[in-house]
């Protein structure tokens, strides 16, 4: 299954079932000089309850792409990256060039367009994150491989100046097992990196609504 796969056995329990196995951690005494017990639950333990939760109300991902950012070469594009808001209104300004091209500028009121879930990797380089796009299967002409990596690496770095214009600089996959491909997207979640856009996915109705 390759890079992407998890073992089913971790991908099919519940969010509830994640809480009752995380260990408790004792915070340092310096704090009050007491002892206080939380449970550890991760943010992606979170981000995956709610991904998977999506693929059970219909989310089919037919294309992970990992589309790379434009090399911060000036102060300008650096600040963009550093600064999470700005660096989320160049991701939303990205949609909105791929499904302007897909659907027309008047994409938003197109209610069976294909779904996708936005999110940003770091790997080890906090001023320049690389997205990671899971998307439903795209309409004619970029219903097939060939077509969809030209629109993602060729087509979309026209338009939009915050993508890198290199070629080849985008990485197309099939998703071939959901689960596995949520959990790896998902595998910087933390404090300082909640790896899933939620304000640019879209999510059927109650997906915040967890399990428990």
């Amino acid at each position: 299954m390759g890079i992407y796969s998890i073992s089913s056995s971790n991908a099919m329990k519940t969010f509830r079932e994640k809480i009752q196995e995380k260990t408790e951690v004792v915070l340092p005494d310096n704090a009050k000089n007491r002892d206080y017990k939380i449970v550890a639950i991760s943010n992606q333990d979170a981000n995956n309850e709610l991904l998977f939760k999506q693929l059970k109300m219909g989310f089919k991902p037919k294309w992970f792409c990992v589309l790379r950012m434009r090399e911060p070469n000036t102060s300008k594009i650096l600040n963009r990256r550093k600064d999470p808001i700005l660096l989320e209104e160049d991701i939303a300004s990205i949609k909105n060039s791929l499904y302007s091209e897909l659907y027309s500028s008047k994409w938003e009121k197109k209610r069976n367009r294909a779904k996708s879930i936005w999110g940003i990797e770091y790997q080890r380089n906090p001023d320049n994150p690389h997205i990671n796009l899971l998307i439903e299967e795209l309409p004619f002409p970029y219903n097939d491989y060939r077509n969809v990596l030209v629109l993602m690496d060729r087509l979309l770095p026209q338009l939009c100046k915050s993508l890198s214009n290199y070629k080849k600089d985008t990485d197309i996959q099939p998703v071939s097992y959901s689960e596995g491909i949520c959990d790896y997207i998902t595998k910087e979640s933390g404090w300082e990196n909640k790896t899933i856009l939620h304000n640019l996915c879209d999510y059927y109705e109650n997906q915040l609504e967890l399990s428990f």
